[in-house]
């Protein structure tokens, strides 16, 4: 991780974020128009951006398929309610998620808010629990590089016709949220929904206008904090670029899909594990390798999440049994 510190007291110098052999450099100001030192991530042409308190305008982004695939009550509704209230967004194509925050500078450079919501009625989230994309929304939510994922629900009626059960329903937002980490807000309508949004838009155009805002590779972002007064954001280029959907899975994500199989896996604890051992023949041969006893205990102790959470006993055990077994009653 790269740190930023700054020295008030000399207004010839600022510092800011720049990758060079993995190390913090210090930029003049007078050298912010040179070229910085090529990064090794894929998006080795952007330079280091640096955005000054109050030079930035906050917008909120509505993905397009927030607009094309709903029903055009809805949509002039989401109109309606952003404009009459005097919130300034664009509609545009986002990768992952179906809301999320820029901040512009007067040279067009934008970077990315660590906010991002993903929308779903009521009828909507049952269709994707039984579709699968349940699943694959949140493994590339948790991908993507953005500290805050909310989960946005909004009813459908008195929510009766929504393909499962409303307890299963409310049961897979409760995992979203104590599981996967997400933040979880119901609404009862879709104007409700844009009201909460125009809040958070608000809340953070108060909180972080003030701030300086410095751009970051995504391997190097670090958690975000309010209190800060300067601010580490990824480059909207770079997210919409490493957030593409693809098919062309390695075998470290082909074996986190397979982990969130398994009932009480989350997506931080696959993250967990696959960190310690990238692929199954990893874990396999560490299984292997230990007495029974041991074996079971083997994942007990590995972290996951912000929190630093264990994986524990049990799950280290039914891990080892699945692992190892060579039949399955």
């Amino acid at each position: 991780k790269k740190y930023v510190e700054t020295n008030f007291e000399e207004e010839n110098q600022i510092i800011s974020l720049a990758e060079s052999n993995s190390q913090m450099v210090l930029i003049n100001k007078e050298k912010l128009s040179q070229k910085a030192t090529k990064p090794t991530s894929k998006m080795a042409e952007l330079e280091p951006a640096i955005f000054s308190p109050n030079s930035f305008e906050i917008i909120l982004l509505v993905d397009t398929q927030e607009t094309s695939g709903i029903s055009k009550r809805a949509y002039d509704e989401t109109i309606q309610v952003l404009s009459e209230i005097n919130i300034q967004y664009e509609i545009r194509r986002l990768n992952v998620g179906d809301f999320a925050w820029i901040c512009r500078d007067e040279t067009k450079r934008e970077l990315l808010l660590p906010y991002i919501v993903e929308r779903k009625r009521m009828d909507d989230f049952g269709s994707s629990i039984r579709d699968g994309r349940f699943r694959e929304q949140k493994f590339r939510l948790k991908q993507c590089g953005i500290q805050n994922l909310i989960y946005l629900i909004e009813s459908y009626g008195r929510n009766e016709h929504t393909g499962l059960p409303l307890s299963s329903l409310l049961q897979a937002a409760s995992n979203t949220s104590i599981q996967d980490d997400f933040i979880l807000k119901f609404t009862n309508t879709h104007r409700d929904s844009m009201m909460y949004l125009a809040v958070l838009t608000r809340m953070l155009t108060e909180n972080i206008s003030n701030k300086t805002l410095v751009s970051c590779p995504k391997e190097n972002l670090k958690r975000f904090n309010f209190n800060e007064d300067i601010i580490a954001l990824i480059d909207f280029t770079e997210f919409q670029s490493s957030s593409k959907k693809t098919r062309k899975y390695n075998v470290q994500n082909m074996f986190i899909k397979h982990l969130l199989r398994i009932k009480g896996i989350s997506m931080d604890k696959a993250l967990g594990i696959v960190e310690k051992y990238p692929a199954p023949q990893d874990l396999y041969k560490a299984f292997k390798e230990c007495t029974s006893t041991l074996g079971k205990e083997l994942l007990s102790n590995i972290q996951y999440g912000p929190m630093k959470k264990k994986i524990g006993p049990a799950m280290s055990e039914t891990l080892y049994h699945l692992f190892t077994s060579e039949s399955y009653s």
